[in-house]
């Protein structure tokens, strides 16, 4: 079985990118000496207080994966009780246990999901729809299909609703395109890690302007 976990974090005083990546060798070491995972930062190497940490775990059972993901996860939380300059942004944290086969059939899903939505589906309730992500289980019955929606709240459940009705023929499309013995059923969630990093976006700039403004005045 393979774990991933994928965390934004924020490095809040660091004022620079040397500052930054410092402070992050520091906690990937720790995370590498003390657990049996793989950790890199995987996004935002160029923004000096923000940081993407990926980790993943490999072994022959799913506890064993998802306990040692945990425990990571749970050093990560606790540096800054430490002292160390890092807060967890957990908002749209997702623990994701899955098998290679399963991997590959997500990534499949994905693709065709996103012709099918926007090419096939005229149900006039469904807006600019974006497929994000799609997460098979391991044995390939469920896929948990992972959108974002143009539009406000009414247009997102107007979405919701429509994909719902569709839901039938989205997967009799999918088992047309993708050769399994079974199509996973599907379900369909927003995905809230859009709207959680424009909050984040949007706090990193009050952050630096604070710290403009607070330059000029002195």
């Amino acid at each position: 079985m393979i774990g991933l976990v994928e965390c934004e974090c924020l490095i809040y005083n660091a004022a620079s990118l040397k500052e930054k990546r410092a402070v992050l060798q520091r906690i990937l070491m720790r995370l590498k000496q003390r657990f049996n995972v793989s950790v890199s930062e995987t996004d935002f190497q160029d923004v000096w207080q923000r940081t993407k940490i990926s980790i993943v775990a490999v072994s022959s059972s799913r506890v064993t994966t998802e306990q040692e993901l945990q425990k990571a996860l749970s050093l990560i939380d606790s540096f800054q009780r430490l002292n160390v300059p890092l807060q967890l942004l957990i908002g749209y944290k997702r623990v994701t246990q899955m098998n290679i086969r399963a991997t590959r059939v997500g990534e499949q899903m994905k693709k065709e999901m996103g012709e099918i939505l926007n090419r096939k589906i005229k149900d006039p309730r469904i807006g600019f729809v974006t497929v994000t992500d799609v997460q098979v289980s391991g044995d390939l019955q469920q896929a948990k299909v992972y959108i974002s929606v143009l539009g406000d709240a009414e247009q997102r459940e107007n979405t919701l609703k429509g994909l719902a009705k569709a839901k039938g023929f989205i997967r009799s499309e999918i088992g047309q395109r993708i050769r399994l013995r079974k199509t996973p059923e599907i379900t369909f969630e927003f995905d809230e890690s859009i709207d959680y990093g424009n909050r984040i976006e949007s706090l990193l700039h009050e952050i630096k302007k604070e710290s403009d403004d607070h330059q000029e005045n002195e």
